[in-house]
């Protein structure tokens, strides 16, 4: 009871959390896994052999996949090595596997699908988030830079030799995400959402490259 009127996530005292039905280990410091991030899975998937959960926290995208795709290679990735002990606990239970990365630095082959629900919360947004869950999982897991497309400006150079990536953004945050993935030779398009928020698939084509800076 303690813990909980100081602010701490339940899911952090429980060690546990619900996502797309599974029930995924969890603890102090990693980030909890959002409901809204459930859409990403909603979407049509197609047949990829070899898939990414890129910036994994807990490994909940990674486990949910597997079970939809259970003839795919699925990997989870992360840099934070707390995050990292318990998407191993995971991957036990829900048979993935698990590499420490900066992004997609440290990663090899090729991925025909990934999925990342990045951190893209404006800094400008903070002070509207839960002060609570902010401080319990940390603001490199949530916050995103001065327009939140920090995480996607490092990611992009990469995706070239990779298939399609799904990802979450704020509807506002779509016009500088359409520039910032033209001029590296991406194409973005909308596939779900609503008013708030959007799910967009991401692919690299050179052929649409333009020359313009980025914002």
């Amino acid at each position: 009871m303690a813990r909980r009127e100081k602010g701490e996530p339940l899911a952090h005292i429980l060690g546990q959390v619900e996502f797309c039905g599974l029930q995924l280990a969890i603890g102090p410091a990693v980030f909890v896994p959002r409901p809204r991030a459930e859409v990403l899975l909603d979407v049509e998937l197609g047949r990829p052999t070899r898939i990414l959960d890129l910036g994994c926290g807990c490994g909940a995208l990674a486990a949910a996949v597997k079970q939809r795709l259970p003839d795919a290679r699925v990997v989870a990735s992360d840099r934070d090595l707390r995050a990292l002990e318990y998407a191993r606990i995971n991957a036990q239970r829900y048979s993935f596997q698990v590499r420490r990365s900066d992004w997609m630095a440290q990663l090899s082959g090729r991925f025909d699908l990934i999925l990342a629900y990045l951190p893209h919360v404006p800094l400008g947004s903070r002070a509207s988030l839960d002060q609570d869950y902010l401080r319990a999982e940390g603001e490199a897991t949530v916050l995103g830079g001065a327009d939140g497309l920090d995480p996607l400006r490092a990611i992009l150079p990469d995706l070239k030799r990779h298939g399609r990536m799904l990802t979450l953004l704020e509807a506002g945050q779509l016009p500088a995400a359409r520039l910032l993935t033209q001029a590296a030779g991406c194409r973005i398009k909308e596939l779900a959402g609503d008013e708030t928020d959007r799910v967009v698939e991401i692919v690299y084509l050179p052929s649409e490259c333009a020359q313009i800076a980025p914002p």
